[in-house]
């Protein structure tokens, strides 16, 4: 088979198994990165101080990436400025490691809510933005992709700082297993068997 380029990006763990999925892939020798789903993930709704820990701790044991979940709440009654601050806190607790900020866009409302918060994501320094934890009724759409494009479009053309975007796709195998992909920086793909 030719090889197309396709690579794992990363082990994408909750944070509790960080510590072990950097050890297990060093143990067989394989230099593919951990990524932790950290800050109260999926649903984003516990304490920020305990959001910011967690965080911490998966960098600390090891994650080069972390997934958060934006607070819907604070998109959908218009708390922008609290938006951008708890993702720049977020930023800063990431530390080197990669910030994908999942937006969760089924449950943002409208498209011009899905923009907005695109935007702030990527102004609070967000690498990586991703349209939904795959938990959510509603997650990836073709109209949210298309917006949330160009407003990474809006951001490279008024910054020139690139952003990534990753979308929510769901493959499921002759054998009724369901996975779980999103592409990634250098057009890596993850797959996570749910």
């Amino acid at each position: 088979m030719h090889d197309k380029g396709i690579t794992t990006a990363a082990v994408c763990v909750y944070p509790a198994r960080v510590c072990d999925a950097v050890k297990a892939l060093k143990a067989a020798g394989c230099n593919i990165p951990v990524a932790s789903v950290a800050a109260g993930f999926p649903a984003g709704q516990t304490h920020l101080k305990t959001r910011l820990e967690e965080i911490r701790l998966a960098v600390e044991d090891g994650a080069t990436e972390i997934d958060v979940v934006i607070n819907r709440s604070l998109v959908l009654t218009g708390q922008w400025e609290a938006l951008y601050d708890e993702i720049r806190q977020f930023r800063k607790a990431c530390g080197e490691a990669h910030l994908k900020t999942i937006l969760a866009t089924g449950e943002l409302g409208t498209l011009t809510n899905v923009y907005k918060a695109s935007m702030i994501a990527m102004m609070a320094g967000s690498d990586f933005i991703k349209t939904s934890t795959g938990k959510e009724t509603v997650n990836a759409t073709f109209p949210v992709a298309i917006v949330m494009l160009r407003a990474i479009r809006d951001f490279f053309w008024k910054t020139g700082n690139k952003v990534y975007y990753c979308q929510q796709i769901f493959l499921q195998s002759k054998d009724n297993v369901i996975y779980n992909t999103s592409y990634s920086h250098n057009n890596c793909l993850y797959m996570e068997k749910l």
